[in-house]
């Protein structure tokens, strides 16, 4: 096959599976409208459940586009700002549960690579740090030298056992909700794209810590 044949595939499953996407989240967005007009706190837990499910779904698909290389949105960004721009999106969960967000990230390089993957793995790390670590923990966002990510928590963490089924997409489901657990396959993809890899080890807070590595595709 020559390269520009497989770059007509990638464009088509590209847009074939951004338009499944799309297809599959839009009567979501037509639910929650109607939902919205019902005064009832069921109705609010239901708008959770489909909100989640329809990041879930997001998710899902940029997944399917990390392992059949369908990617296009390849670009140069700032991690550091990138990072800062999800803290102050997530800071109602984090509130929620009166939890204390610790962010060190120091100015790193730029990354040549796409920007949506990362942001939505980074997102999802945060999310599930914030929502399976208890009321009241701690949570720490940092950057180090020369270009990795950590996401830590003083939460229970993961057994050394569990690391491995956690890493597989749909692996293990959420404690509340109905939305799978896609976080961390998706963390794992997205750094092993960008040429390098993601570690999950225990915390000196605790519980999990969640490092990303994307030195190889750093424009130092």
């Amino acid at each position: 096959m020559t390269e520009r044949n497989e770059t007509r595939q990638t464009g088509e499953l590209n847009r074939l599976l951004s338009s499944a996407s799309h297809a599959l989240r839009t009567p979501l967005s037509v639910v929650m409208l109607e939902l919205g007009f019902i005064p009832d706190e069921r109705a609010r837990k239901i708008e959770a459940d489909i909100d989640a499910l329809g990041g879930s779904i997001r998710r899902t698909f940029l997944l399917l586009k990390l392992h059949t290389n369908a990617l296009d949105d390849r670009s140069e960004f700032e991690l550091s700002s990138l990072v800062s721009e999800l803290v102050d999106e997530l800071d109602d969960l984090r509130a929620a549960k009166a939890q204390d967000l610790i962010v060190d990230v120091k100015r790193a390089p730029r990354i040549v690579g796409s920007r949506e993957a990362v942001r939505e793995s980074i997102r999802g790390l945060i999310e599930n740090a914030l929502t399976y670590a208890p009321t009241s923990s701690r949570v720490r966002v940092s950057t180090q030298h020369p270009a990795s990510l950590t996401i830590e928590d003083s939460g229970n963490g993961i057994e050394p056992e569990h690391i491995a089924r956690a890493s597989n997409p749909f692996g293990h489901q959420p404690t509340s909700g109905i939305a799978p657990g896609i976080g961390l396959a998706l963390a794992d993809a997205t750094a092993r794209y960008h040429g390098r890899q993601m570690r999950i080890d225990r915390s000196e807070l605790g519980g999990a810590r969640v490092t990303l590595d994307f030195e190889a595709a750093a424009n130092h």
